[in-house]
């Protein structure tokens, strides 16, 4: 007697029932995605979060790992690219295999340049 009655409320109201479920999915997989993101470390890394304007600010980019987005496309850009693009990818492929020193703040880049 429970269950048709419980059978027939989620009949009655198939709509409702359904949105609850979606909404219960969401917040699941919503706490499990944010359990992932810290327990990884990424949260560490993330210096988009609040409270990490001060680090973002130290962040000295490197003049000659800059390309610009504007300008016209010809050879000489092409070229400068291609130089561009080599230097990371040598860079890249020196790091080897990976290995929790990968993921130390110096091989990351994260570190402030030495002055």
């Amino acid at each position: 007697m429970q269950g048709q009655n419980l059978k027939a409320l989620v009949e009655r109201h198939r709509f409702a029932f359904a949105i609850a479920v979606v909404i219960l999915i969401t917040f699941l997989m919503t706490a499990i995605s944010m359990s992932l993101y810290v327990s990884s470390g990424a949260s560490r890394l993330d210096l988009s979060r609040p409270g990490f304007e001060q680090a973002r600010k130290d962040i000295i980019p490197t003049p000659d790992d800059k390309f610009s987005a504007e300008g016209k496309v010809d050879a000489a850009t092409v070229d400068e690219f291609e130089k561009l693009y080599q230097k990371q990818r040598v860079y890249l492929n020196n790091l080897g295999d990976f290995e929790d020193s990968s993921l130390d703040d110096a091989s990351l880049r994260l570190t402030p340049a030495a002055q």
